[in-house]
């Protein structure tokens, strides 16, 4: 696996994770609570 490759795959991640904690505020939940039930923890 390249490091150009890990370093996308964790944009992408980041951009998920991002977009539900911006959901989450907007819906006014706790984004912290949002993001763990999102992730499946």
């Amino acid at each position: 696996m390249t490091n150009g490759y890990r370093a996308m795959c964790a944009t992408w991640g980041e951009t998920d994770i991002r977009t539900v904690v911006d959901t989450a505020n907007i819906a006014g939940t706790r984004s912290f609570a949002t993001t763990l039930r999102s992730v499946g923890i």
